[in-house]
């Protein structure tokens, strides 16, 4: 009967490796832990260094309180923590770790090396882990606090290893992390380094003094200050003028009593309160502090810690979205709307797609006669040549509508634009041919973050094929002498910010190097909602969109194009 059992208890090491996969997704997650176990233990000033993009190495050191050997040992076994001791403490947790599986996580994928000693004293423990087995453990001189070493992460889990992306892209999530961290911790001093050069310095100072630091002189003209404290809530931060406001998420900082956290309910608070300012598909700066008793939310609901549950959604909703709209002083929807919009977007969506109106899902599904675009001028009783489809109106500098023989088409003017954009650039840069250029009358100096610096070096050549003209200052400054004749106008000095921006966010898509470039010039250099358009251009963008391979959706997947057939207006006209 045995023989037939097929059910097993797993052993130790497998168990370990699974609860890493949980915990520890990439290196930016070894440095996340480490970094919140350095805050737990009280330090004052962290030291971060980092090798190979944080496939070689990451190193952590604090002069926070230290462990003894005891506790050093038990600090590597699974749900072992100083966090927790009974099961009401789950419902009021302060502390970053409380499982007690990051460092056990940590060291059955990789070689840990931890030199601990208890504040003030000056012997202290060096403990080496490999794979999850303790390979060696000795007394050493040491003047307080811990020291852990990461090395050759997933090292013993190859199919994981070969997952992880180039160097330049696990540093650039590492820094992500480092900053996530950093502004929330601005009583604290922090150092990275990155192969021994030093990347940021950050000395003890206020949130806006940080945020220079790390963003530059110019973020900290772009944001207002906010500040509430109502029902035993409290919030703290800023947020961005319109000028900050991206077509993608990455620039949102979310402190919950200092933890940093993701939620969908918040954001659409802000979002909502900043009212018409903002479009759908955009998305505001903010770095905001929010204050909020234990008991009131449940941190336990994700591996990482990224989110959490509030108990009273509504509530928080109806908190961020007054405070926004307050210092905004914008007009936007109501608190509630949110919340029915939840309840009623399935139903919504059934009757209207029934009633007649489309929003063209595929290709394959909708094929349009282009002869219904004809292009043969006319003549006009004023002298003006137009093309019979000369009928077009652009509503709110945003939409173009179009009369068809089936009907009306209403089209996204950015969208629309920025799928022609797409094709032609990808087309460009897989025939390796190279537009031309505009030289600017007066060259722009433009600065760059750290990170800005590395996304640039991966893209600099193709920017050059599209049409810029750079050259490269110094580590923090390039110049920009030209831009792509066919541009549109714009802010010269953020346009390479602007695309910068975009193909850091392009990172979690199924894209080559290709397709992600082309993705982030047609995101930035598309006709934007608020441009006004002459009748010319309305018709040359329909007759470009239709000529395009894929004409019906943008690169990020967004409709380009809305039908609503004659059929379905006469219904709504009780015809």
């Amino acid at each position: 009967m045995s023989n037939m059992n097929r059910i097993k208890v797993l052993p130790e090491n497998i168990v370990n490796r699974i609860a890493a996969g949980e915990v520890i997704e990439r290196p930016a997650s070894v440095l996340k832990e480490l970094m919140e176990n350095a805050i737990d233990a009280e330090g004052e000033n962290i030291i971060v260094q980092v090798r190979d993009g944080g496939r070689g190495s990451i190193m952590v050191s604090d002069d926070g309180t230290g462990m003894s050997e005891d506790d050093v040992l038990l600090s590597i076994e699974r749900h072992a923590t100083s966090k927790i001791n009974d099961y009401e403490d789950l419902d009021r947790i302060v502390s970053f770790g409380f499982r007690g599986e990051a460092l056990s996580s940590i060291a059955s994928v990789s070689l840990v090396e931890i030199k601990t000693a208890l504040k003030g004293k000056k012997e202290g423990t060096l403990v080496r882990v490999g794979g999850g087995v303790i390979e060696e453990v000795k007394k050493i001189g040491w003047q307080g606090g811990t020291t852990i070493n990461v090395k050759n992460i997933f090292y013993n889990t190859p199919g994981r290893r070969k997952f992880l992306k180039t160097k330049s892209t696990e540093f650039r999530h590492i820094l992500r992390t480092f900053k996530q961290i950093s502004l929330a911790h601005c009583e604290k001093q922090f150092a990275m380094y990155n192969d021994d050069a030093l990347v940021w310095q950050l000395d003890k100072k206020p949130v806006l003094e940080r945020l220079e630091t790390i963003y530059g002189e110019s973020l900290v003209d772009l944001v207002m200050e906010v500040e509430e404290k109502r029902d035993g809530m409290e919030l703290y931060g800023y947020i961005g003028k319109p000028q900050l406001v991206k077509s993608f998420l990455g620039e949102q900082y979310l402190f919950l009593n200092k933890r940093y956290i993701r939620d969908r309910i918040i954001n659409k608070a802000i979002f909502s309160g900043y009212g018409s300012s903002i479009s759908m598909g955009e998305n505001p700066f903010y770095i905001l502090f929010f204050k909020l008793d234990p008991e009131r939310f449940d941190v336990n609901v994700h591996p990482a810690k990224r989110e959490v549950r509030f108990k009273d959604e509504r509530e928080i909703f109806d908190f961020f979205y007054r405070v926004v709209k307050k210092r905004f002083g914008a007009h936007g929807t109501s608190p509630t709307s949110f919340f029915y919009e939840r309840k009623n977007f399935a139903s919504f969506n059934k009757s209207y797609t029934q009633g007649g109106g489309n929003i063209i899902p595929m290709q394959s599904e909708i094929q349009y006669d282009r002869r219904e675009f004809p292009v043969e001028p006319v003549e006009r009783e004023d002298g003006r040549e137009f093309s019979e489809r000369g009928r077009v109106w652009q509503i709110h500098n945003k939409y173009i509508i179009s009369q068809i023989k089936s009907g009306i088409i209403i089209l996204d003017q950015h969208t629309a634009h920025e799928r022609i954009l797409y094709e032609r650039i990808l087309k460009r840069l897989k025939d390796k041919k190279s537009a031309e250029s505009q030289n600017l009358l007066f060259p722009v100096t433009i600065s760059l973050s750290i990170e800005d610096r590395i996304v640039l070096d991966n893209i600099y050549p193709f920017l050059i094929m599209i049409g810029f003209q750079i050259k490269i200052l110094n580590e923090n400054t390039v110049v920009l002498d030209g831009i792509p004749s066919d541009l549109r106008k714009v802010d010269e000095k953020m346009i390479i910010k602007d695309i910068i921006d975009s193909y850091k966010n392009e990172d979690n898509r199924e894209f080559g190097i290709y397709e992600k470039m082309a993705s982030s010039y047609a995101c930035r250099a598309a006709i934007m909602a608020g441009d006004e358009l002459l009748p010319e251009e309305m018709n040359n963008l329909i007759d470009e969109l239709f000529a395009a391979e894929f004409p019906y959706f943008c690169p990020h997947g967004r409709p380009t194009i809305i039908d609503i057939p004659l059929s379905e207006i006469d219904k709504r006209f009780l015809r």
